[in-house]
């Protein structure tokens, strides 16, 4: 297919590409908790009011969640892995400057389409890449609880900054995109 992970001289370049597409998923997932009260203050809503933005989001990963892997078998793994994480990052960035909390919500239900043909499609990408599942499989296991953790402690750094400082947690997916290696950056090594 056109799966455009084969092994190379660019196999650092696309496992750090796997991994910081999963990454804006799991980071973004994590830190929520931690900045729920934050949100809160700033939409002077209750932290259980801003719980629904967390409910909407993981519904619609669930919703779209069975149509990823179809998807990436039609338009392939890299071009669904591409479309996923700029639309992610994009509603993320929207998500950090929302001025209400339904504009929020709305933001957060878009990210979670996005998110949910992100991390699932990359984790298939990245245990396809592999060129042993077993270790493919523990290597994933371990980004999957770095990420974890790194989300939570970003999370606690941004809630205790200022009233406002939430809103870095959904400008981190922009950093993140940004830094993702382009397929110029493939064509250099």
């Amino acid at each position: 297919r056109d799966f455009c992970l084969s092994r190379g001289l660019g196999d650092v370049y696309k496992r750090q590409g796997i991994v910081l597409i999963m990454g804006m998923d799991l980071i973004d997932t994590t830190l929520m908790n931690n900045i729920l009260p934050k949100m809160a203050e700033s939409f002077h809503v209750t932290p259980v009011h801003m719980k629904l933005g967390i409910s909407i989001y993981m519904i619609t990963i669930g919703m779209f969640l069975p149509a990823s892997s179809w998807l990436a078998e039609k338009i392939g793994y890299k071009t669904t892995l591409i479309i996923a994480a700029i639309g992610f990052a994009i509603f993320s960035v929207l998500s950090g400057l929302s001025q209400t909390d339904n504009q929020l919500f709305v933001f957060r239900a878009f990210q979670g389409i996005f998110a949910a043909f992100s991390a699932p499609v990359a984790s298939l990408a990245y245990l396809k890449f592999s060129e042993n599942m077993v270790e493919g499989t523990a290597s994933l296991s371990n980004y999957t609880l770095v990420l974890a953790i790194l989300g939570q402690i970003i999370g606690g750094l941004f809630a205790s900054i200022s009233p406002e400082s939430w809103r870095l947690a959904f400008f981190i997916n922009g950093c993140l995109l940004y830094t993702s290696p382009s397929p110029r950056d493939r064509q250099k090594s």
